[in-house]
């Protein structure tokens, strides 16, 4: 049996799923500037792709580590 496909770009409840936290916490580093904007879908949705989640576990990585975010 085939292995099911993995989608190119996830929405922002999975993408936050994913690094452990929320989605909140994701949009709140869009407006502070450490995550560029994603490009949306027909549906107007977020869509984050692997770039995109890399930097988001760097981002928590950093968090967690106690650096300063600002």
């Amino acid at each position: 049996m085939p292995l099911p496909a993995i989608p190119r770009r996830v929405k922002i409840g999975d993408a936050a799923a994913f690094a452990g936290t929320t989605p909140r916490a994701i949009r709140h580093y869009h407006a502070i500037g450490l995550l560029a904007e994603p490009e949306r879908g027909s549906d107007d949705c977020r869509r984050y792709g692997y770039d995109d989640m890399i930097r988001l576990l760097w981002i928590r990585k950093m968090a967690d580590a106690g650096i300063s975010l600002d």
